[in-house]
């Protein structure tokens, strides 16, 4: 059931709500809130795993040069949260250390139940308040404080790019008629009805772009530092202007529930390792619960997750 405020942003957007639509037909289709044909990231075989958010495969294959081979997986999700909850609900992960720059764990945190061995929740204290995200800098600076704390752990590191806001000098130039204030929470569903209003599908592509390679060169030092067996991938892809299924509504960004290609098929790029780490379990250490509720929200607007 929607209620009325979401009938009448239905009204506002007659996009969104066919891409409501084509989720509830994907939903329905699976029998289930996530797609169950995609991978179950913790039953494959790493040391460490790099999520680079929102990365589509042709995109990581174009761009790559990452040492190493590339395969392909099936995402179970269109988006970050779909993903979250078809690969983290109510599993214990005592042997597993999870640094995050995205919001999004901490959100569903008592809905997911996930019981790592350490969260390390980077978006709290290394955040950018200028280009409202965490630089992937930053970011692979606590990945390798977290690998070096803990040797004997599986690492997940989950960074923000190539998610928007984009934060390459295309992205950073670009006019989308607004203030600064105004230009967050452009990323997700505001973009479709605001953002190519105002610039090129050309040009949305070179900012995905540049954001993309600042995600490569973030797992290439982490492939430099971190031992083991290294697996580079995403949470989902994106969209950049291609249409979605069954409703053929063009789409930039990613949607919950919506698992077309550019969305669901992501990349898996392994770097193989004799010398790996003995992944051991142990008791997990307590999450730091102190984030705000008002922190939370602004980060997450930020990112385009809320308005």
């Amino acid at each position: 059931m929607y209620g009325l405020e979401e009938i009448r942003r239905g009204i506002r957007r007659p996009r969104e709500a066919l891409m409501e639509i084509n989720a509830v037909y994907n939903r329905r289709k699976h029998g289930g809130y996530y797609n169950p044909d995609g991978v179950d990231i913790f039953e494959e075989d790493w040391d460490a795993l790099a999520i680079l958010d929102s990365f589509r495969y042709d995109t990581f294959a174009d761009r790559s040069e990452l040492p190493g081979r590339l395969e392909t997986r099936t995402s179970r999700g269109g988006g970050t949260v779909e993903f979250l909850f078809g690969n983290f609900q109510d599993r214990d992960l005592h042997d597993t250390v999870y640094v995050t720059a995205n919001p999004q764990f901490y959100r569903y945190r008592d809905e997911l139940n996930t019981g790592f061995h350490a969260v390390r929740n980077v978006w709290q204290d290394r955040w950018d308040d200028d280009l409202h995200t965490v630089h992937p800098e930053k970011m692979t600076n606590a990945c390798l404080e977290a690998a070096a704390e803990y040797p004997n752990k599986r690492l997940l590191f989950h960074y923000n790019q190539p998610h928007p806001p984009f934060i390459g000098p295309t992205g950073c130039e670009l006019d989308m008629g607004t203030s600064p204030d105004e230009r967050r929470g452009l990323v997700s569903e505001l973009l479709n009805d605001v953002f190519h209003e105002f610039t090129s599908r050309e040009e949305f592509r070179e900012a995905y772009a540049e954001n993309a390679d600042l995600a490569l060169e973030a797992a290439a030092e982490l492939l430099e530092n971190v031992e083991g067996r290294f697996v580079v991938t995403a949470d989902h892809g994106e969209m950049l202007g291609e249409r979605a299924a069954p409703l053929p509504v063009r789409y930039y960004s990613h949607r919950i529930g919506v698992h077309v290609d550019e969305l669901t098929k992501i990349p898996w790029h392994i770097r193989e390792s004799d010398d790996r780490p003995e992944i051991d379990i142990e008791d997990g250490e307590s999450m730091d619960d102190s984030a705000s509720d008002g922190t939370v929200t602004e980060r997450l607007r930020d990112l385009g997750y809320m308005e």
